[in-house]
């Protein structure tokens, strides 16, 4: 046991290496990229062809954002399958990401279309240029995202400490790359005008490129192939049957949309409550609405290895729960967060709301993220065979996504049933979802073991 001990705290000590690193960066400039997207798409969408915008309706913004954010996590799966049977994932991220770096010019494109005589003439060109590019970014995001992911955990041994650190410093590039993308493309559109905000995630996916293309170094390039090139077995946790791991994989992927119409509210919904109810002057300055997603990514950074940490002390020496009370933990933090906010704009009217209520509950979410969402990458590499590991994690993805498709539908009735009413509702949601999650952990080992996937085998 003191072996045991000491390897563990080797392990936790090893540095992440330089191979993981690069790609670690490589995903902070896509997530730049992504992100910035989010933080101005339902905003731009709807403001009026006076100031830039496409004067579109609350209803039709949402819809088209529930379509692209659910296709951009949805087509993962199909990226990982021909990752996996055919391209191999280095090929898969370079293809992924040169469709990235053609769909951000042609959504800044159409962001222009009230400056370019070609597409103000014709506004359908406008969003022609619009619907190509966000079909270009979800398409690419398909070959880039779960490819990356294998490729990132295939550099650690099976079960290491190790690797759940290079996942948590991975989701810290994510929401890095989500903080300067809401910073600095909010208050660019702001400034300059949407287009501008939409050029420079153009620029910071173009960045992504020319990182894997100038850093793919030889020793990336073999410790890539290593990562892929794993004999046709498959990967159990202990003696528990590979039928008990697609189980498991198959309640939390059907338990990840429910959760995810609790998290992304804030890239969408939240958003236009916020730009039309809040007071968000501090002076003689206006806060950019965008800058709401900057609280969520700030904490993220923070909390992220902290939580980490937290879970393996919880429970008895040398064990902490398992991921599936990282997920249920989290169900009733959000639905916490949801049920607050009701509050705070249960009469809302054009300024009279303090910023501090969706920041504060904004907070709140983020460490209900910081808890599960980290973990869930490390949890699924060790549950899913090895054969199937892109695809697979391509399939998490698509749950995502498909979550993020009725977060953005559901959003709409809002304007039938009120924000707050709906918010209540999306809160109750979430704590009878933890329940129930917890119910089914209960009578599946692999969800309800003590072992925490942030944890060696001893």
């Amino acid at each position: 046991m003191v072996n045991a001990a000491a390897e563990a705290a080797a392990v936790r000590a090893a540095p992440v290496p330089n191979s993981a690193w690069r790609l670690i960066v490589l995903e902070f400039w896509e997530r730049f990229s992504y992100y910035g997207i989010l933080a101005i798409l339902v905003l731009f969408l709807t403001s009026p062809e006076a100031a830039g915008g496409f004067g579109w309706s609350d209803s039709r913004a949402l819809d088209l954002l529930a379509t692209f954010t659910a296709l951009a996590f949805m087509l993962p799966t199909l990226g990982g399958y021909v990752a996996d049977r055919w391209i191999g994932p280095r090929m898969s991220v370079l293809v992924g990401s040169w469709l990235l770096v053609l769909g951000n010019v042609s959504i800044t494109l159409a962001a222009l279309h009230s400056k370019l005589p070609s597409l103000a003439a014709d506004r359908a060109a406008g969003e022609g240029a619009l619907f190509g590019g966000m079909m270009l970014v979800a398409l690419g995001n398909g070959f880039f995202k779960s490819s990356l992911i294998t490729l990132l955990g295939g550099l650690f041994s099976e079960d290491g400490v190790a690797r759940d650190r290079a996942f948590r410093r991975y989701y810290q590039a994510i929401m890095l790359g989500a903080l300067a993308a809401s910073l600095c493309v909010g208050a660019m559109a702001q400034a300059a005008g949407w287009w501008s905000g939409f050029a420079l995630t153009a620029l910071g996916m173009a960045i992504s490129l020319l990182i894997f293309l100038r850093l793919a170094s030889p020793e990336l390039r073999a410790s890539m192939q290593c990562a892929t090139a794993h004999p046709a077995t498959v990967a159990t946790r202990g003696d528990e049957p590979v039928t008990a791991s697609a189980i498991s994989i198959g309640v939390l992927c059907a338990f990840l949309p429910l959760i995810t119409v609790a998290w992304v509210q804030l890239q969408g919904l939240w958003l236009l409550e916020v730009e039309r109810w809040c007071d968000r002057t501090i002076g003689s300055f206006t806060v950019p609405s965008a800058w709401l997603l900057a609280v969520n990514a700030i904490v993220i950074v923070m909390l992220a290895p902290i939580a980490g940490r937290m879970w393996q002390r919880l429970g008895r020496p040398g064990q902490a729960p398992g991921f599936a009370a990282q997920f249920v933990t989290a169900f009733f933090i959000m639905g916490l967060a949801h049920l607050l906010i009701a509050v705070g704009f249960s009469d809302p009217k054009p300024g009279a709301v303090s910023l501090l209520w969706p920041v504060g509950c904004v907070l709140i979410i983020t460490v209900a993220e910081a808890i599960f969402w980290p973990s869930s990458y490390n949890a699924l590499h060790r549950l899913a065979p090895i054969r199937l590991r892109s695809m697979l994690m391509g399939l998490w993805l698509a749950m995502l996504g498909l979550g993020q498709y009725f977060a953005h539908q559901v959003a709409r009735s809002a304007e039938v049933i009120g924000f707050p009413s709906l918010s209540i509702s999306i809160g109750v949601a979430m704590l009878v979802g933890g329940v129930a999650l917890a119910l089914c952990a209960r009578r599946l080992p692999a969800l309800a073991l003590r072992e925490g996937p942030c944890l060696p085998k001893t």
